[in-house]
């Protein structure tokens, strides 16, 4: 009898601390309730593939630039002024600032090594930069001119999606 009376008494407290000890799911997030988010992939910046010079045979205005697009380059069309009939304009250089969304343009001249006898005059010096880019253009575009009236700013234009 006193296997009966054990029995009993061990079943009444196992089955009271069952209720305690019993997991609950009162107040815990499930996971069909949570919400998936997927990051949103950062669009690559506008990167140079290619830049070019080519002299032209006639200047708009001299010591300015007139900026457009075409597809995926910037093309400036300009008018740097040389300080002889030797120079030739040349490209410096084409940077692109992706902090400020912007291509910088410059645009020297120099004369040819071999150059011996060179007339003693201003001369206009037409010629067309294309600088061409992957991953879209560039905001803003910005040209300076170096040449014999000195460093000027030629032009600047929004350049960025059509």
């Amino acid at each position: 009898m006193d296997r009966r009376t054990m029995l009993i008494g061990v079943g009444t407290v196992l089955a009271t601390l069952a209720g305690c000890t019993g997991a609950s799911t009162e107040g815990t997030p499930t996971d069909s309730a949570t919400p998936t988010s997927t990051p949103t992939p950062t669009p690559a910046p506008p990167r140079i593939t290619d830049q070019s010079l080519e002299a032209r045979e006639q200047c708009e205005e001299p010591d300015a630039a007139t900026i457009t697009t075409s597809g995926d380059a910037v093309v400036v069309e300009g008018c740097i002024v040389g300080k002889d009939g030797c120079q030739r304009p040349v490209l410096e250089s084409a940077r692109y600032d992706e902090r400020a969304d912007e291509l910088h343009v410059r645009v020297t001249t120099e004369a040819p090594s071999d150059a011996e006898v060179c007339t003693q005059q201003l001369v206009d010096l037409p010629y067309r930069v294309t600088v061409t880019f992957a991953n879209g253009r560039p905001g803003t575009t910005t040209v300076v001119h170096d040449g014999a009236n000195g460093e000027q700013q030629a032009g600047e234009a929004e350049t960025g999606r059509d």
